[in-house]
């Protein structure tokens, strides 16, 4: 296998970023966008970029044909030359990105469409970051001139917060505000979060506008986006690095393992995949996993029933609300399988408080939840009604906007935050996460990093998140076949991804306390400490291409070492010299490693 297709399932290299500076700005340029902007350690914006979706809000890639890069010490000039093409959505584009001296950017955008098609948003968008933002003073100028004052919402907001935008302010630090001023178009923002991305995102084409609309051939669409400066007297000095500044500029890498926090691992299952072989069967039965998650409005029930049997694991059952509850019920009577949960979707409110009641009546000691198959943003919305339930759930995937690999690890800390906003709107309830995928589910093709490290590595930071954030249940994947842990070795053994073996490091340690792992850059590094009783389990992952060496605090004075990374897959433990606490650890391009230690 080519290394880069075990690093991150691809042949070909990841663009690499080019550092820049705007007067008192640093920013890095990635494949046409403008991103991490910050002013000395504090991050004003986290991007902008250009995207075209077609009526299926599908994504039509940027492909650049041309470009010409030139950078000063405190000025550049960006000129790409380029198109978006997805089926019938094709666009050609120019665009022009500048930085000044005085901290002044400004991204245009010249686009033409090569045919007719239908859309349903074509334009410039801008993120502001979480949580830096959360709770901040903002200020709104609307397309009549008039300014509304306000903030950013602290909790996931489930609608847009501010609309009608010609131009977008923000308090950066005491003083100092960063306008974004917006032409081409009716601008406004929704909270990303909703879909786990960290970000606010300001748009074209208000939502209340019909779509799909149509584009005509020939049709031009003229953007732009201006971010300046107030109020700053002296540039403030930076203590950090610029996040992935260079993937050749080494990173002094540093972990600190806290005291436990109340909050444990919880069951991790996953859901029904392709049909399982014998030694597949074995592989899977050393996981330990909760539970085995099926849909019975998509899945083969039949199959369903003898695997759940053959690895010895409850089902998470998933029903529509409307849909018979007492054939799912026969089923199960008629199969005797057990039951871990219930999740009931969401229908309409009499719907779903009938059958609410139905399912508590037919199960009574089995914990019932209610909500959504889709994102949490359909939970923020819809509030399905849980009179009677244990639980609430919905599903996640870090792919809803944006597909690069740094833009699925920002995802990572905003998973807490859609259990913390669920924990709010449903007080005193558990809350389940299931399932969680890399692509979304209405995406048939596999995303290609499913089988690679990166993967193992995203889904690590995935389970710390969303552990400390404490849910009741967590459900990653399928068990076999391209979208799963595994894939069929057919007649030999079963071919094992590196997620598989990071839920073996995981296996055993259900109901251990979660140690909050504080990183000096996630982006490139990820934490997961697990104790219980005098021992500890810490897992890292190297989410870059440059290898790292890790300076680990909190430890105990007794440590072993395994990796999990190109070398092989895993590596038997090794001794880990530990003193006072602090150790180095290795840790190869998108390597893992698993530390065990006494206490």
């Amino acid at each position: 296998m080519p290394t880069n297709v075990l690093y991150y399932g691809d042949t070909a290299d990841l663009p690499r970023p080019v550092p820049l500076r705007a007067g008192p700005l640093e920013l890095l340029y990635l494949a046409g966008d403008l991103r991490y902007i910050r002013l000395g350690d504090r991050e004003v914006v986290r991007r902008i970029y250009w995207a075209a979706r077609d009526a299926d809000w599908g994504t039509a890639p940027n492909v650049i044909e041309r470009e010409t890069i030139e950078a000063g010490s405190d000025t550049f000039t960006i000129l790409t030359v380029g198109h978006s093409r997805l089926g019938e959505l094709a666009l050609a584009w120019q665009a022009e990105l500048l930085g000044a001296a005085d901290g002044t950017l400004t991204v245009r955008v010249r686009a033409r469409a090569e045919g007719s098609f239908l859309a349903n948003r074509i334009g410039l968008c801008l993120l502001h970051p979480a949580p830096e933002c959360a709770g901040a003073a903002c200020r709104v100028t609307h397309s009549d001139g008039s300014v509304e004052e306000g903030r950013f919402p602290v909790r996931i907001a489930p609608h847009q917060p501010f609309l009608d935008i010609r131009a977008f302010a923000h308090e950066v630090l005491p003083g100092v505000w960063a306008t974004a001023t917006f032409t081409g178009d009716i601008f406004e923002m929704e909270d990303q979060r909703n879909w786990t991305d960290a970000s606010w995102k300001t748009y074209s084409r208000p939502l209340a506008l019909p779509i799909p609309y149509r584009v005509r051939q020939g049709e031009r669409v003229e953007q732009s986006i201006t971010l300046r400066l107030e109020g700053l007297a002296e540039p403030p000095k930076r203590v950090g690095r610029h996040p992935r500044a260079s993937e050749a500029e080494p990173l002094a890498a540093h972990a600190a393992v806290a005291a436990p926090s109340t909050a444990a691992l919880p069951p991790l299952g996953l859901s029904l995949g392709a049909p399982l072989a014998g030694q597949e069967i074995d592989a899977l039965r050393r996981l330990e996993l909760g539970h085995l998650r099926v849909a019975t409005a998509t899945d083969d029930l039949g199959q369903a029933a003898a695997e759940a049997r053959a690895l010895g694991l409850p089902l998470e059952l998933a029903l529509a609300a409307a849909a018979s509850l007492d054939e799912a019920a026969a089923w199960l009577r008629r199969e005797n399988l057990p039951l871990a949960r219930v999740l009931l979707g969401t229908t309409p409110e009499a719907d779903t408080l009938h059958s609410l009641a139905l399912a508590r009546a037919e199960w009574s000691a089995t914990p019932i939840g209610s909500g959504v198959d889709g994102y949490f943003t359909n939970l923020n919305r819809e509030r399905p009604p849980a009179t009677g339930a244990d639980l609430v759930f919905y599903s996640l995937n870090p792919q809803v906007h944006a597909f690069d690999n740094d833009s699925l690890v920002e995802t990572l800390p905003t998973q807490a935050e859609t259990v913390r906003s669920a924990q709010a709107l449903y007080p005193g309830l558990g809350v389940v996460v299931s399932p969680i995928t890399l692509r979304p589910r209405k995406r048939p093709e596999p995303d290609p990093r499913q089988p690679s490290l990166f993967a193992a590595g995203w889904t690590l930071g995935s389970i710390a998140s969303l552990t400390l954030a404490g849910v009741a249940s967590l459900t990653y994947y399928r068990t076999a076949g391209p979208h799963g842990i595994l894939e069929s070795g057919g007649a030999g053994s079963a071919r094992l991804f590196p997620v598989y073996h990071l839920l073996a490091w995981l296996a055993g340690w259900r109901g251990a306390l979660a140690c909050p792992v504080s990183v000096n850059e996630t982006l490139r590094l990820q934490g997961l400490a697990l104790r219980r009783g005098g021992q500890q389990r810490l897992i890292l992952a190297n989410l870059g291409l440059q290898p790292q060496e890790v300076s680990v605090t909190g430890l105990g004075a007794a440590a072993r070492v395994s990796w999990l990374d190109e070398r092989a897959l895993p590596s038997t433990p090794q001794e880990l010299a530990v003193d006072a606490g602090r150790a180095i650890v290795p840790l190869w391009p998108y390597g893992l490693a698993c530390i065990d230690s006494a206490l």
